[in-house]
């Protein structure tokens, strides 16, 4: 499997421009190709990281982080042994939990008020396509 392979497109624009340094710089990188190429490790749990080292960064208060420092972050996710991680963060980096799969869509209830107004009860699912 290929680096590019690995590191797989993502909806997010800030991702996906991760994705494509890591992939270059993984072409004159063997640490950080091999480092990519683990099983353990994934896109997904190195943003986590990301995320976790830029709250730190800015001390949980809102603000701007260079380019550079957070693909710092990223290499040094993808390079470091997963137990430095872990007790780095106080944690376990584990991938998102899949959702499961949407209950049928059930017919519109049809109901009468005391007036006589008759109106379609509709159910609104919050969470879908999350």
């Amino acid at each position: 499997m290929s680096v590019k392979q690995k590191l797989k497109q993502s909806n997010n624009e800030n991702i996906n421009m991760l994705i494509e340094y890591l992939v270059e710089e993984s072409k004159k990188d063997e640490q950080l190709k091999n480092g990519i190429l683990q099983e353990n490790k994934t896109i997904v749990k190195a943003w986590e990281y990301c995320n976790y080292k830029a709250r730190e960064y800015l001390e949980n208060k809102s603000g701007g982080i260079k380019d550079s420092v957070v693909v710092g972050w990223a290499i040094h996710y993808f390079t470091e042994n997963d137990k430095v991680i872990e007790e780095e963060m106080g944690r376990v980096i584990n991938d998102p939990v899949k959702m499961p799969e949407k209950s049928k869509q059930t017919e519109p209830k049809k109901l009468t008020n005391k007036s006589g107004v008759t109106f379609t009860q509709l159910e609104l699912d919050l969470f879908g396509d999350v």
